[in-house]
């Protein structure tokens, strides 16, 4: 603990991981455990408590989820604001400023599936297309919206307008068209892999260069957790000196992470809205 707040090793601060608390949710009858370490900014859940202790969030109850939810580029989202965030300070080395050398932070988001896509927490090439979907819906979109929405068919319209030249051949208006898509187009998910822990597989990608990584979990046939961290480097060069705490970071907060879903919860259980 002394060593984590002087900064004894290449940073202070940080989040504590021989320290936790637990923030518990109860997503309409399922319900959530993470672990998150101390030192960095506590949760702001606002949803009310049920008779258990647990943070309700009706995501079951109607259009709710479309009147609540937040909206970052293409993710539509709930965010449950059980998150929480940490920032690695400079230690007694490296020489430079007392601004941070970067930060971890994780997000608890409820996400809906889009329309006609059922998914369920066995089937990942079914959630594996949700998640497609949804990028390539938003980003091909015919007309265009706030948050890039269409972005990648404007990137389209402009790379005919550059490539064309009645003095270029078909091939080098070809190789101009695609190089111009590839260098500007926003990308969509294509790596996928399974991610496991004791408790549960989870579905993984990354975007923006694997600084913001998404674990997925289906909790019914629409709905699907996820776990977003978001790694930023706030001082160019110091980053080896943060990255693999934060790395074991994300590690063990995904390990506390433990799903109860209604099937398996004990028979006297009542959720909170019955």
């Amino acid at each position: 603990m002394i060593r984590r707040f002087l900064g004894l090793k290449q940073f202070r601060g940080g989040p504590d991981l021989e320290h936790s608390y637990n923030v518990r949710l109860n997503l309409a009858g399922t319900i959530v455990n993470i672990a998150l370490p101390l030192g960095g900014d506590p949760p702001r859940c606002h949803f009310p408590l049920d008779k258990n202790g647990h943070h309700y969030i009706p995501i079951d109850q109607g259009d709710w989820f479309q009147k609540n939810n937040d909206q970052i580029k293409n993710h539509y989202y709930l965010n449950t604001k059980s998150g929480a965030g940490w920032f690695y300070g400079r230690g007694l080395w490296p020489p430079v400023g007392d601004g941070p050398l970067g930060s971890i932070s994780c997000n608890v988001w409820i996400k809906k599936s889009p329309k006609n896509h059922e998914i369920s927490g066995t089937n990942w090439e079914a959630l594996k297309q949700s998640i497609y979907t949804e990028y390539k819906n938003f980003f091909e979109d015919p007309i265009p919206g706030d948050y890039f929405r269409g972005y990648n068919i404007k990137i389209i319209q402009d790379a005919k307008e550059l490539a064309y030249s009645p003095h270029r051949s078909k091939e080098q208006m070809e190789d101009m068209f695609s190089r111009y898509i590839r260098s500007r187009s926003i990308k969509y998910p294509e790596e996928f892999s399974i991610f496991s822990t004791s408790n549960h597989d989870w579905l993984f990608y990354t975007e923006d260069n694997g600084d913001t990584r998404y674990y997925c979990l289906p909790i019914d046939k629409e709905y699907y957790l996820v776990i977003r961290f978001l790694h930023q480097n706030w001082l160019s060069g110091f980053r080896h000196y943060w990255q693999e705490h934060a790395n074991k970071t994300e590690q063990k907060i995904m390990e506390s992470v433990q799903l109860i879903f209604p099937d398996t919860l004990h028979s006297d259980y009542i959720p909170a809205h019955q």
